[in-house]
């Protein structure tokens, strides 16, 4: 572990310890594993906090009812409820670091635990949203994927055109041809007249 490292974690103990302190004042405990992780229980609901180490740095709380096998983010929760919320991802210096867990923190005490406390959280809402979310998202790259696949096959044809090569343009542009501009379209059509003109001769 690096030093860098050693220290974002003990400042994310000391802020987690210090802002979870109310916990107290309901009767409850604030387990803690290791320096980057602690949890605690809230009628039937197991409560984390994490820091985390993907692409960025970040921490995050995950909100799981005991009759569940599933975790959920905060955030997620938050949005699938339509709990007004700031909360962003990731941080790059213990200052921001500071402000994050504040920042999840006081969403938590504020807008979410008393939620928990009163039964209040449907989470079949929650998954429905989660999984209309996954889904949309899968639609989205998807997309984005077929996008640039497009525009490499356009530009493939675009070069075979130039060269007058009208056999390989229809090949190429034959399968996306309901994402072609009219101008691709027209030289789609240009082509296939000059193959059939071809094979007439």
């Amino acid at each position: 572990m690096t030093e860098e490292n050693r220290k974002l974690r003990s400042i994310f103990e000391k802020c987690v310890k210090e802002n979870f302190d109310f916990l107290r004042s309901h009767g409850v405990r604030l387990e803690q594993k290791g320096s980057d992780e602690f949890s605690f229980e809230i009628n039937n609901v197991l409560i984390k906090i994490l820091l985390t180490k993907g692409h960025v740095l970040d921490i995050n709380i995950l909100l799981r009812p005991l009759n569940r096998e599933d975790d959920y983010g905060i955030r997620a929760v938050c949005e699938a409820l339509q709990i007004d919320n700031n909360l962003r991802n990731g941080f790059e210096t213990p200052v921001q670091l500071v402000q994050l867990v504040g920042d999840y923190i006081d969403v938590f005490k504020d807008k979410v635990m008393e939620l928990i406390i009163g039964n209040k959280i449907d989470w079949n809402m929650v998954d429905a949203y989660i999984s209309k979310k996954i889904f949309s998202n899968k639609i989205q790259a998807n997309k984005k994927t077929t996008s640039r696949r497009g525009d490499k096959i356009k530009n493939d044809a675009e070069i075979a055109f130039k060269n007058k090569d009208f056999d390989r343009v229809v090949k190429l542009l034959n399968n996306i041809r309901d994402i072609l501009t009219v101008s691709e379209r027209k030289k789609f059509e240009y082509s296939l007249k000059q193959i059939s003109k071809k094979t007439h001769n």
